[in-house]
């Protein structure tokens, strides 16, 4: 990416290694936890025992290695309770170092309406929902992950990798992950962004891990995995607060009219013998002029990448400025 005007945004969920100021690719992996819930069926190729495999590559690549300083946890887990439990004393147990969490199961394709909002329609529209399927059946949404994968992300110091080997497509996780102004769940997540069938997911999980533990490089672990399946997909925490602050009222045209008028409304019920009067509205557009709006981002920057906690991260976000954001909306 260039900076300024003519800059062109990449796809939300790109690869993101055009963002060049990204320090983090670089890792110095101590852990990798792996929750397997695909359910165990025999004698059907869509339920094969992936993450089996997957586990059983993982050790190969570690028995081949001298003094590995990285160790592999594996659970199986049947349902939402055994994947809580599992998550809870992953964060009960304080390590500050960085981490993989590894999330073996099904995408959950449905065509039923449901009051949490994970309907995506029926017919030829339905698409991928925003939950995973565990092997009893349970149900676990993006929005019920977000807060534990958040306590973990903590505990690691902003260094927790999440991958998820399931069907489902990455880019619902942007809509599901919660206010910009909450500390972001996760440094960055791998997997399939649209559907993939066991084979070729398998492969490109072999392929990523075999580059991964052996270079300690997500981005070139991730190149290696699209070469087995190019639906496999980087998306990290810069990529999704970039992408937040783009359609927000700072830096999107519709929203930031949106908020004027509601700031001026907000103001008439405290100062209603104002009613009529220009003043409220060069006042709230003050607001959103580029000192404003300097110190707006600055609060979400502290607040998404948790900076007052660990400030050795803002050294690695310092280029999103408004002029950056700006630049890639095309301003």
């Amino acid at each position: 990416m260039q900076e300024g005007g003519g800059a062109k945004a990449p796809p939300p969920f790109c690869q993101c290694d055009n963002v060049k100021r990204m320090d983090f690719y670089g890792l110095d992996l101590k852990r990798v936890c792996m929750f397997d819930s695909v359910p165990n069926v025999r004698g059907l190729e869509y339920e094969q025992q992936t993450g089996v495999h997957v586990r059983d590559h993982i050790l190969d690549i570690r028995q081949g290695i001298d003094e590995p300083t990285w160790t592999l946890d594996y659970q199986r887990i049947e349902s939402r309770a055994d994947l809580w439990a599992g998550l809870s004393k992953l964060a009960e147990s304080k390590f500050e170092t960085p981490t993989i969490v590894h999330l073996e199961c099904h995408g959950h394709l449905e065509c039923h309406g449901s009051a949490d909002g994970i309907r995506q329609g029926c017919g030829q529209s339905r698409r991928w929902l925003d939950a995973l399927q565990l092997a009893n059946g349970d149900l676990i949404t993006w929005a019920e992950l977000t807060p534990r994968l958040r306590s973990l992300n903590q505990s690691t110091r902003n260094n927790l990798g999440l991958v998820v080997a399931a069907c489902i497509g990455l880019q619902t996780i942007e809509t599901v992950l919660g206010s910009i102004t909450e500390g972001t769940p996760f440094r960055w997540v791998v997997g399939p962004a649209e559907k993939v069938y066991p084979t070729p997911l398998e492969k490109a999980m072999f392929a990523f891990y075999s580059s991964l533990l052996a270079h300690q490089q997500v981005d070139v672990a991730v190149a290696s995995a699209r070469e087995q399946s190019q639906s496999f997909q980087l998306l990290t925490c810069e990529r999704l607060f970039i992408e937040a602050c783009k359609k927000s009222f700072l830096f999107n045209p519709s929203s930031k009219r949106k908020s004027v008028e509601a700031m001026v409304a907000d103001g008439l019920t405290v100062y209603p013998e104002l009613s009529g009067s220009s003043g409220l509205y060069r006042i709230a557009k003050e607001a959103l002029t580029p000192p404003e709006v300097e110190k707006h981002l600055s609060q979400w920057k502290r607040s998404f990448f948790m900076l007052d906690r660990f400030p050795e991260i803002e050294r690695e976000v310092a280029f999103i400025t408004p002029d950056y954001i700006s630049g890639l909306s095309g301003k």
